[in-house]
């Protein structure tokens, strides 16, 4: 061996020991300015990366988690319809126990949509009560019949009309006891839910001198005022 040989191989491995070693250089990460990309590992730079990718992603699953919840609670704060309305006013006239509309001539109110005033101690008022709550839920220029026949006969008239059988019954309907053009004394009430099996609530006036609430009545049964159910008057643009 050349006596200069273990000179020259402990010189390169010094050589190799001391040299600076560098990451080979990586083409720069989507969005990053290419002018800045130095070739170096930054010495936090794999834990910089991971952050901002759980940060996105927490970003966009907070985001796809807020935006059903926003889409499902717009409609919540929607106007109520019609419908809706005239329900609410029924049920909101139901006489409490123990308590006579007749006798203390708070139903009287119901004849104001006709006459001005009247007297529902002398004057049957179930078609009176009846028409008040469409009147009161903003229906105007409707029926004006103190007469349940007659409001099937003005529904007749308009259209409004449909014979039991054939239609199904919505809240916020009139459901009319005796023939439309029949000349013998109906009833009249409110239709306030209706059940899958058929069955209706309904809120009537003057039944019993008061505004009562019935439940899960069967129209091809249920008589009133010794009349079957004839068919139902819907609200006009309802």
């Amino acid at each position: 061996m050349d006596p200069a040989t273990p000179h020259r191989l402990a010189d390169s491995r010094r050589a190799t020991t001391s040299r600076p070693w560098h990451a080979p250089a990586c083409p720069p990460t989507v969005g990053e300015p290419i002018g800045r990309r130095s070739g170096s590992v930054h010495p936090n730079g794999g834990a910089l990366m991971k952050l901002s990718r759980r940060t996105a992603a927490a970003v966009t699953l907070t985001a796809l988690t807020l935006l059903p919840l926003g889409v499902a609670t717009a409609p919540a704060s929607a106007a109520a319809t019609v419908r809706d309305r005239i329900v609410s006013v029924a049920r909101g006239e139901i006489t409490p126990a123990g308590t006579s509309p007749e006798k203390t001539g708070s139903c009287d109110r119901y004849f104001a949509y006709h006459r001005g005033s009247g007297s529902c101690a002398k004057t049957p008022w179930c078609a009176a009560f009846a028409e008040w709550t469409w009147h009161r839920a903003g229906i105007d220029g409707t029926v004006d019949d103190l007469a349940a026949r007659g409001i099937g006969k003005w529904g007749k008239q308009k259209g409004l009309f449909h014979q039991r059988g054939t239609y199904t019954p919505k809240p916020g309907d009139l459901v009319i006891y005796g023939e439309p053009d029949g000349g013998t004394p109906g009833h009249v009430g409110v239709v306030a839910a209706v059940h899958a099996n058929g069955t209706l609530d309904t809120v009537d006036g003057n039944l019993g001198d008061k505004v009562a609430l019935r439940t899960h009545l069967d129209p091809s049964t249920v008589i009133t005022n010794h009349q079957h159910v004839s068919g139902y008057v819907s609200p006009p643009g309802a």
